[in-house]
């Protein structure tokens, strides 16, 4: 599972790092849920394994208009773009209050599917080690690193 991002930045809530996937390997493979299916199912009411009625989900190629179904009570014609951006990918403390368009991958993910990792540079000593080793094999996979403090 993943996150739609609109810049480029993910879910706070999940960490410091950020991997970012190389679409053109994963997205006929990939569906999208307007926000997290278990609180969709729980705030719905709807017992797992029911069908959910249309509109809720998608195809990568449908994202726009789930985007758009999602985003309609919430957006003006007078909002920046950073704010509709900020509306789709609503960062908060707390998971269950995170709000975002899920992206579920069929199948598994191969290590060539990781397109770049962002992320801080650690500061514990063992932990840094092991980041330099990751960053190694992303190279060699020809994966993009991008560090800051």
């Amino acid at each position: 599972m993943a996150a739609l991002s609109p810049n480029g930045r993910g879910m706070e809530y999940y960490g410091p790092y950020l991997v970012k996937l190389n679409l053109d390997l994963i997205k006929n493979r990939l569906s999208l849920f307007e926000e997290n299916p278990f609180y969709f199912c729980k705030k719905n009411n709807i017992i797992s394994g029911t069908t959910v009625s249309a509109g809720h989900r998608c195809t990568w190629k449908n994202r726009g208009s789930l985007a758009v179904a999602k985003l309609e009570s919430k957006v003006s014609a007078d909002m920046s773009e950073e704010a509709i951006e900020n509306a789709l990918m609503e960062q908060r403390g707390n998971f269950a209050d995170c709000d975002f368009i899920e992206a579920h991958i069929f199948g598994s993910i191969h290590v060539q599917c990781i397109e770049s990792v962002s992320g801080p540079v650690p500061t514990d000593p063992a932990d840094k080690l092991i980041w330099d080793l990751v960053k190694l094999r992303l190279s060699d996979l020809g994966a993009e690193v991008e560090e800051y403090s």
